[in-house]
């Protein structure tokens, strides 16, 4: 069930989902009431109605509720407004095939409440109304009409964004922007491919229809080109939005994002933008933030010649596109096959490309063994793996998207053969062959005469090799210039660096495990024409895969020699009915599961994922009876839950249980109590297990659970407070999100060595939680994460990542 809750905010499209049950008999769901039907829209008036919130009415988790149907059509923009001098009152509305949007206050009015957006496809508005304050009641008015924005050759449109990502109404500011600014500060400011800009947002600047400051920029793109807009500031929480050339309608694009890796910065990345004029809204996430920033627009570097090349005999780029009456797989998603021979032990790097859809890629071994990826990092969309060729024969290659009905253009890259990408053109590279031993410097100078990339800029390449499997870190300093790294590993793999840390010019990367061949170092500069002398340096540390002795099997991957890591992921999305479906969990699970699996620490025969119709109160218990038979005392389990939680009164004479309530996972066909889920953990005897649930009344499992040594617990939200979905960030929870990010690496950093410690892992994602959800308010209270160490030392290690 969604329970709808209000915060103090001006952002119209920031929505709250509650993914728990209703409180009551384990596993009851009111009946989702019948909506009302809106009459034939006539002109701009699409609905306007008075009604009344009365106990007759359907009633959501705590508040009554009424429902409307609207007919809206692709690419209409609409405004929803919800007004009422009797209660506070709460809109929620939900797109044709889109995520609920939910505003509380507009700007702070609590007497009206506003959501303004652009359908993507044709179909039903749902519009319901409800209130802040539980059993609220009494009269309110509910206006929706079609917004009319100017269209006239200078004056951009409002574009058709897809609704599970707006957060910052644009639309006022798009017009305003037609007509002579009132003031400099309203003036869009210039921004071109390399520049760095400094900003302050402040009062006086431009105002976004949902309350944030915002400075405007122009940025104008001559060619296509992989760019990346890039937002960063210690003072406030950068937030992004760039609007791409195009009319009305779906050929319109808007990219947005708040917080790029799990940092408070924020990165928009666009695979191949088209020419034309983009518009970039350097903003906040909340309104009333003020502060400095600072602003980039880098272009992926290409090698030192004078133009790129899309084929070459190492890279080839294949060009397709998901349409309706592609091969759909069982999960819905539309998919494209290709097919590849690769000579065995070929390193290859498969990236899938698209500015249309989240991409995701499928490779199907010869011998059967399947690998996915969805992100190629966070916050970038495109999918991307490298592998080393185990196996003759023919691997199969699909190309599909995140969500079932995502459609659009992409572009396959294949690398392959230890070749380069791009052949170098005149002049050629001023080129040294270098091999230093670890630590010692080498001392250079960009200088003209040197060779040049394509971009302008100078550019030095050295050549080295490194142990295979060894980790390598690479920096490049200067007190001349903005320095710039680009490594290009022996696969033809290109990584870029510019700055190491806001504030600082100096650029460094990592490889956790380099691969056997010559790497390709290019130091350069962040703009065209700097020169200057420059330090390079290359530091090694002890290799991540050992070589086992004579007789002794190799390692698997996990916590050291002979430990291994097993995961059940659990998340349900799609509950029978669809009274009481939840947006991105069944996701949550699919993206934990796989985040361990790609850094090289779970194996197919370890790794038990039960999303939606799968996760059954049966299929759990099995997972768990089978997992407890195999693992052994050196093991890490990891058990992960997102979806609905419940409370019902205690039937057991458990002491623990000082409230008289039990808290139960409202999985696909019912609820698993907290004393079965505690009984499950009490047989798995492993040296650490974590517990992560990411549900309403979440830490009312932690006396359940935590009940010997080992066991550590992250929950979502305390035992009397619900917990909301993590729209901006596109999943079910807070907790789901944090944590895998943490999983992926960006806990591991006290210190950064690919050991994972029960206290950086938990630190980091309530680090997390006070940083982007410290004022999420529930009904109930403000949501907060519950950590429970139990007798886990922070200091104990739950895997080592060995990739």
């Amino acid at each position: 069930m969604h329970s709808l809750v209000g915060r103090g905010s001006a952002l119209a499209s920031v929505f709250l989902l509650v993914a728990c049950g209703s409180r009551g008999d384990a596993g009851s769901a009111p009946p989702p009431p019948t909506p009302a039907v809106a009459t034939a829209p006539v002109g701009d008036v699409l609905l306007d109605r008075d009604g009344t919130l009365e106990p007759t009415d359907p009633r959501g988790v705590s508040s009554f509720v009424d429902r409307f149907d609207v007919p809206v059509a692709a690419g209409e923009h609409v405004r929803v407004t919800l007004t009422s001098s009797a209660f506070d009152p709460v809109l929620e509305v939900t797109p044709p095939r889109g995520a609920p949007l939910t505003n509380d206050d507009l700007r702070g009015d609590r007497a009206r409440s506003e959501i303004e957006l652009v359908a993507t496809q044709a179909g039903a508005l749902k519009v319901q109304v409800t209130s802040f304050a539980p059993s609220a009641q009494g009269a309110y008015h509910v206006h929706v009409e079609r917004v009319r924005v100017p269209s006239t050759p200078s004056a951009p449109q409002v574009a058709a964004a897809e609704p599970a990502r707006r957060h910052h109404v644009l639309a006022g500011v798009l017009s305003s922007l037609a007509r002579p600014p009132q003031s400099a500060a309203q003036t869009p400011m210039p921004l071109r491919v390399g520049d760095r800009a400094s900003g302050t947002l402040a009062p006086g600047d431009t105002t976004l229809d949902s309350g944030e400051l915002a400075d405007v920029y122009v940025l104008d793109v001559s060619a296509p080109t992989d760019l990346t807009i890039q937002m960063q500031s210690t003072a406030l929480d950068a937030y992004l939005v760039v609007r791409g050339p195009g009319d009305v309608g779906p050929s319109a694009r808007e990219w947005e994002n708040d917080d790029s890796g799990g940092t408070r910065d924020a990165s928009v990345s666009i695979p191949q933008a088209a020419p034309g004029q983009y518009r970039v809204f350097a903003t906040t996430f909340r309104a009333g933030m003020t502060g400095a920033y600072e602003l980039k627009a880098l272009s992926t570097r290409d090698g030192a010649s004078t133009g790129a090349t899309t084929t070459t005999a190492a890279e080839q780029v294949i060009a397709g596109e998901l349409a309706a009456g592609d091969r759909a797989l069982v999960s819905g998603e539309l998919s494209d096959e290709h097919r590849f021979t690769w000579p065995v032990g070929t390193a290859v790097h498969l990236e899938a490309r698209s500015s249309a859809f989240d991409t995701y890629l499928i490779l199907h071994t010869p011998g059967g063994q399947q690998r996915d990826n969805d992100d190629q990092s966070p916050g970038v969309l495109n999918a991307a793996m490298d592998f080393v060729v185990q196996e003759p024969g023919e691997h199969r290659v699909l190309v599909t998207s995140y969500r079932p009905g995502e459609t659009g253009r992409y572009e396959l890259v294949v690398r392959g053969g230890g070749a380069a990408p791009t052949a170098p053109s005149a002049p050629p590279p001023t080129t040294v062959a270098s091999q230093p031993t670890a630590g010692q410097p080498i001392r250079g100078a960009l200088a003209a005469g040197d060779a040049t990339l394509s971009s302008g800029e100078f550019a030095d390449t050295h050549r080295m090799t490194f142990t295979a499997g060894q980790p390598v870190s690479i920096r490049v300093e200067s007190s001349a210039f903005d320095t710039y790294l680009i490594v290009r590993s022996p696969s033809g793999r290109q990584q870029d660096n510019d700055d190491l840390q806001p504030g600082v010019l100096n650029s460094g990367i990592d490889i956790p495990a380099a691969e056997a061949g010559e790497y390709q170092v290019l130091v350069t500069s962040y703009r065209p024409g700097e020169t200057g002398a420059y330090v390079l340096t290359t530091s090694a540390g002890t290799t991540t895969t050992p070589q086992p002795g004579p007789g002794t099997p190799p390692a698997a991957p996990g916590v050291g020699s002979g430990s291994r890591v097993w995961v059940l992921s659990v998340g349900i999305s799609d509950y029978p009915g669809g009274a009481n479906d939840l947006p991105e969990c069944a996701n949550d699970a699919v993206k934990i599961a796989e985040a361990l699996r790609n850094q090289g620490l779970t194996a197919p025969d370890r790794e038990f994922l039960l999303t939606d119709g799968r996760a059954t109160t049966a299929a759990i218990r099995d997972a768990m009876q089978r997992i407890t038979s195999q693992i052994r005392p050196d093991d890490t389990f990891v058990f992960f839950y997102s979806g609905h939680g419940g409370q019902n009164e205690s039937r057991s004479s458990d002491a623990r249980e000082l409230d008289a309530i039990d808290e139960y996972l409202f999985v696909h066909d019912g609820p698993l109590l907290d004393d079965e889920l505690g009984r499950m953990m009490d047989a798995v005897r492993a040296r650490t297990a974590l517990v992560a649930i990411d549900a309403c009344f979440a830490g009312g499992f932690a006396k359940d659970v935590i009940t010997r040594p080992g066991v550590v617990g992250l929950f979502s939200s305390e035992e009397d407070v619900t917990s909301a979905v993590a729209s901006q960030f596109q999943a079910g929870g807070y907790l789901s999100h944090f944590l895998r990010l943490g999983i992926q690496g960006e806990a591991d950093h006290d210190p950064r060595d690919r050991v994972m410690t029960v206290g950086e892992l938990t630190h980091y994602v309530w680090q997390q939680y006070g940083r982007h959800a410290s004022d999420v308010r529930m009904g109930m209270g403000y949501q907060q994460l519950v950590v429970d160490r139990g007798a886990v030392r922070a200091t104990q290690e739950l895997w080592r990542n060995d990739r």
